[in-house]
C-alpha cells in the first residue's frame, strides 16, 4: 500500500516586449530601432495566473497481481469562476501469475477512468481597454475584438481506456493493445457573433469533442541465437476525432 497527499501553488508568468521600426530604415541592412524611417513602436505584454491546488493519491498492490490506484485533485485557477475536483481510478490485474502458463511468460488486463481540468488562459474573465500605438503624439486606446465572460468555468476531459499485454514463448512474440475514449467538454472557446453586438467574438463554455481509437504494437523475434538477434517491431494506431 502506498499512499500521499499534498499541497501546491503554481504561478506562471509570461512577458513580452516588442520594438518595431516605421516607414522602413534610413541605412538599409542596418537592423536597429534608431535607424527607423519614422518614430519606431514599441509595446510590451505582461500576464500572471495562478493555480492553488489540494491532492491525494493511494496504491494498493496484492500479491504482484492484483493492482488498483486511485486519485483525486481540487485545483482553484485564477483564470476562471469556480473550482475543479477531479479523480481517477485505474486498476490491473497480472493474469500469468494465475494460469502459470510455461509459453506464457507476461498477461496483463489493464483499465482505467480519468478525469483532468484545464483552466484556459488569463484575463478571460473581463473585458480590458487596450493601449494602440499613438497617433501624431495623442495616445489611443479601445476594447478588444473578444468580449470576455466572468462567468467562464473549468474545462473537462474524461479519458476511459482499457488494455490487454502479453509475453509468450520465452519472450519472442508479445503483443499491447489499448482501446481508449476521450471526451472534452466545456471548451474556452471564442464564439463567432454578430459584430452589432460590439464585438465580433465572445468567450463561452460550449461544445464537446471526443476522440476515441486504438493502439496496437507487435514485437516478435523470428531468429535468435547466441550470437544473432533479428526482432520485428509492428505497430498501428487509428483515432476518430469528433467535435
Amino acid at each position: 500500500l502506498t499512499a500521499f497527499a499534498g499541497v501546491n501553488q503554481r504561478k506562471n508568468n509570461f512577458s513580452r516586449l516588442t520594438g518595431t521600426t516605421n516607414g522602413g530604415l534610413v541605412i538599409a541592412d542596418f537592423y536597429n530601432l534608431s535607424n527607423s524611417a519614422e518614430s519606431p513602436s514599441s509595446t510590451n505584454y505582461e500576464s500572471e495566473s495562478r493555480v492553488n491546488s489540494v491532492f491525494g493519491m493511494a496504491s494498493l498492490g496484492y500479491k504482484d497481481t492484483f493492482f488498483i490506484e486511485a486519485s483525486a485533485r481540487q485545483d482553484w485557477f485564477s483564470t476562471v469562476n469556480d473550482p475543479a475536483f477531479y479523480p481517477s481510478v485505474s486498476g490491473s490485474f497480472v493474469f500469468s501469475k494465475v494460469l502459470n502458463q510455461d509459453w506464457l511468460n507476461f498477461g496483463k488486463i489493464r483499465g482505467g477512468w480519468a478525469k483532468v481540468s484545464s483552466g484556459g488562459e488569463p484575463y478571460q474573465l473581463d473585458t480590458y481597454t487596450e493601449a494602440r500605438v499613438s497617433f501624431n503624439g495623442v495616445p489611443r486606446y479601445s476594447l478588444p475584438d473578444k468580449a470576455n465572460n466572468p462567468n467562464l468555468k473549468p474545462e473537462f476531459k474524461k479519458t476511459i481506456e482499457v488494455g490487454l499485454e502479453a509475453r509468450m514463448f520465452k519472450n519472442r512474440v508479445g503483443f499491447d493493445v489499448t482501446l481508449y475514449k476521450t471526451n472534452t467538454t466545456d471548451l474556452i472557446t471564442p464564439l463567432e457573433v454578430d459584430p452589432g453586438v460590439g464585438y465580433p467574438q465572445v468567450m463561452i463554455n460550449a461544445g464537446e469533442m471526443e476522440n476515441k481509437g486504438i493502439e496496437i504494437l507487435v514485437n516478435v523475434t523470428p531468429i535468435k541465437t547466441d550470437n544473432f538477434s533479428w526482432d520485428v517491431t509492428w505497430n498501428f494506431s487509428k483515432n476518430e476525432n469528433k467535435l
